[in-house]
């Protein structure tokens, strides 16, 4: 089974189509859906490009702070584990 999550077939043509945390929002217009043309027909290529269009914001969110998958608490609890041990 191939994954299309946050895929979208209009006519032969992929689209992303993404709903966009709320700190991210004011940075794409206020707009809540994320939608680009992916301009491709091939589906292997379109879940290449949504997957570094995700990647993009993701790196976007965490760099306003913001923590939706708690990488910083983690990344804080393996800093404070080091100090330790040293």
């Amino acid at each position: 089974m191939t994954d299309k999550k946050h895929l979208i077939l209009r006519g032969t043509t992929w689209y992303i189509n993404y709903r966009l945390p709320k700190d991210l929002q004011p940075f794409y217009g206020n707009k809540e859906k994320f939608v680009r043309s992916l301009k491709t027909d091939s589906l292997r290529t379109a879940q290449t490009l949504r997957d570094g269009l995700l990647l993009e914001l993701d790196t976007q969110l965490q760099s306003l702070g913001v923590n939706p998958r708690g990488a910083r608490y983690r990344e804080l609890v393996k800093q404070i584990a080091l100090n330790t041990l040293n």
